[in-house]
């Protein structure tokens, strides 16, 4: 498994990727939360002639209240929980987990970086997805496929 660098504020997260099962787990709290809005913003952007100049401000507005009618604090603590048991902060000469208990107090008036971390670690964790859904990659999986020879 690969592993992600990233310096937020003078710290150093190291984020691992998620087992499939904490994976697949939060995949699911994103869909649920987040993809009604997708939708919304997909179906502007269609409207609008795939332009992201052309999409409504209504059709915007209406997905971030539905991001924040369907988010909820126990989806948070969720995911954060299993994107934290998966991350390292070396901060100076420390090293520690990013463990449910410790994100209380080390994220304390730093919501700025939560924020930051929580997105660096859905985008490790879900590149080649979010690079399928884009058409802007195919996932290494199909690309092994294609270039199989078929068996007689």
């Amino acid at each position: 498994m690969s592993i992600k660098r990233a310096t937020l504020n003078g710290r150093t997260y190291l984020i691992e990727h998620l087992l499939h099962s904490q994976a697949r787990e939060v995949f699911t709290i994103l869909l649920r939360n987040l993809g009604p809005a997708a939708g919304e913003a997909l179906v502007s952007i269609a409207q609008s002639g795939g332009s992201l100049t052309g999409v409504s401000p209504a059709a915007l507005g209406r997905a971030v209240q539905d991001v924040c009618l369907r988010l909820n604090d126990a989806d948070l603590a969720r995911v954060g929980e299993l994107f934290g048991a998966r991350t390292t902060v070396v901060e100076g000469q420390q090293k520690f987990e990013l463990d449910a208990k410790r994100q209380d107090l080390f994220f304390s008036g730093r919501m700025a970086e939560w924020a930051e971390w929580m997105s660096l670690c859905v985008e490790h964790n879900y590149a080649d997805f979010l690079g399928l859904l884009t058409r802007a990659t195919s996932s290494r999986s199909v690309e092994s496929a294609t270039n199989e020879t078929p068996k007689d």
